[in-house]
């Protein structure tokens, strides 16, 4: 009790706090329960395979680090099988994460600018365009990375070398829930051995500190891969999440093209930002630099990908930027107080994006995802599934949909619960297809969802049609059509009485085994 009466809070620090909890509540609270797009899909089905005594990598094709799934294994422990569990999660993490935003930037500017910081944190980390509201890697990447940072800027007040071993421990949870953030911690670290070095010159302090970094790193690798070792999996997860994840990192180049296109979102819904971008730089003060190259190599591990929520890693190094940039015009502009223009700011934020206000659930999935997507419908085709197949049944999704085979507790027949690596061009292309084709042979699934969507990822033209041309022969000879998820002119819905005429308008179809 002593010691909880020792520990003063502000007054100003709990209005923060709690106003932030609020704007973060009004830009979430009506997608807690929303369908899962199909990476929360991924991680749930790994999760329940976990918790059902299977192993992800063996049983389901997963191509992230661990820390994942152990993340929405423990949202399932307290959760069960709700949408809202793994939510809820990110939403903590995401809080937590604008705290050490602000903790950083109190330290290396001031209060002011780590206040606007942390509120403009929040709605960009919040944009829909970039499934901000989802619990994607991303959001709990943050957390760890930021933990990082700011034992790196404690480290300059009070120099310990426990700081660079708890930043040991944080860099590798970060690393565990995405590899993107791996150029960024290697500049944090460059910039803290050259402070270092400067400041003693002495070969055995850093020697001593680098020691405990990597003592810190190591006893997270061990906890972390250890049940992947122990389990025997490890060969699996070395195929999967890291040869695979290779291949599929360069599949998408080393152009801008992708950079180009997310950036152009931005400023259609924030046209401020390359103005306040800019405004950063009209002063010189310190550490401009250092953040500067913090956007940049947060830059450089996701600017190739077309995919938005990568970008959700670069809103921290960001909001810094932007942050400052808008306490520079303010100063420029001494008329107008500096919190008016975090204000109004910050409603213009909310006002772009107000369309996603008013809306329900299913319909902030509609709005983020559309149709393109069969993540609206996927609970609905589910209960269907779940309907004509018993718990121990095996069934097959064909398609890049595994929160299917969550929402219905039924294991896939095949461990490619998601059939990208079966048409994403690489070496393992067509032996994979292969694979998928003798274990459909070996082990019939009860029935099969076959999803028509082009973004489902079952067949493109580029693809060998090895396995969807037995796919298609199999269900013709031994499945006989159940029921179909149709979109028209007055929405989506789930009939049971097919017209081939009809079938150009479905989504998802379900086949139930002769």
């Amino acid at each position: 009790m002593k010691l909880f009466k020792k520990i003063k809070i502000p007054s100003w620090l709990i209005i923060v706090i709690v106003l932030l909890v609020v704007l973060n509540l009004v830009l979430r609270f009506n997608s807690f329960s929303a369908p899962f797009e199909r990476d929360e899909g991924e991680y749930s089905y790994s999760a329940w395979i976990l918790k059902s005594g299977g192993f992800p990598y063996k049983d389901a094709f997963l191509q992230k680090p661990p820390l994942i799934v152990y993340t929405y294994f423990v949202a399932q422990l307290f959760g069960g099988n709700s949408l809202w569990a793994p939510r809820v999660l990110a939403f903590v993490f995401e809080l937590l994460a604008t705290l050490v935003l602000g903790y950083i930037v109190s330290k290396e500017f001031n209060k002011k600018v780590a206040i606007g910081a942390m509120f403009l944190f929040t709605p960009m980390i919040c944009f829909p365009v970039f499934m901000g509201r989802t619990a994607n890697t991303e959001m709990f990447m943050l957390l760890p990375f930021l933990l990082t940072l700011a034992f790196f800027i404690k480290d300059k007040k009070d120099p310990k070398s426990i700081n660079w071993f708890l930043s040991g421990i944080t860099s590798a949870l970060a690393l565990f829930y995405k590899p993107i953030c791996l150029y960024v911690l290697l500049f944090i670290y460059l910039v803290w051995i050259i402070k270092l070095w400067k400041k003693e010159k002495k070969i055995a302090s850093l020697f001593t500190n680098v020691v405990y970094l990597v003592t810190g790193g190591l006893l997270v690798v061990v906890l972390v891969l250890a049940p992947v070792v122990l389990k025997g999996m490890w060969k699996y997860f070395v195929e999967t999440a890291i040869t695979y994840n290779l291949y599929y990192a360069k599949m998408w180049g080393f152009g801008f093209k992708n950079m180009f296109l997310q950036f152009s979102r931005i400023f259609k819904y924030w046209p401020f930002v390359p103005a306040l971008f800019l405004f950063y730089f009209v002063k010189k003060f310190n550490n401009k630099w250092f953040y500067f190259g913090l956007f940049l190599t947060s830059l450089l591990g996701i600017y190739q990908v077309p995919i938005g929520h990568y970008y959700i890693f670069l809103m921290p190094a960001l909001a810094i930027l932007l942050s400052m940039g808008l306490i520079n015009l303010a100063e420029m502009i001494k008329k107008i107080p500096v919190y008016v223009y975090f204000v109004f700011i910050l409603v213009f934020m909310f006002w772009s994006v107000r369309m996603q206000f008013p809306l329900t659930p299913m319909q902030t999935n509609l709005m983020i995802y559309g149709t393109t997507n069969p993540f609206y419908e996927a609970p609905s085709v589910a209960l269907e599934l779940k309907k004509i197949t018993k718990p121990n049944d095996l069934v097959f999704v064909a398609g890049s949909e595994p929160e299917i085979l969550f929402y219905a507790q039924r294991k896939s027949v095949s461990r490619f619960d998601i059939t990208y690596p079966l048409i994403i061009e690489t070496v393992k292309r067509e032996d994979y297809q292969k694979e998928a084709v003798l274990e459909l042979q070996k082990n019939e699934p009860a029935a099969i969802v076959y999803s028509v969507r082009q973004d489902s990822g079952l067949w493109n033209k580029e693809s060998p049609r090895i396995f969807y041309d037995f796919l298609n022969n199999l269900i013709s000879k031994k499945y006989k059509l159940v029921g179909a998820y149709l979109w028209d002119s007055s929405g989506g819905h789930w009939v049971t009485k097919v017209e081939k005429s009809t079938l150009a308008f479905a989504s998802l179809i379900l086949f139930k085994k002769i």
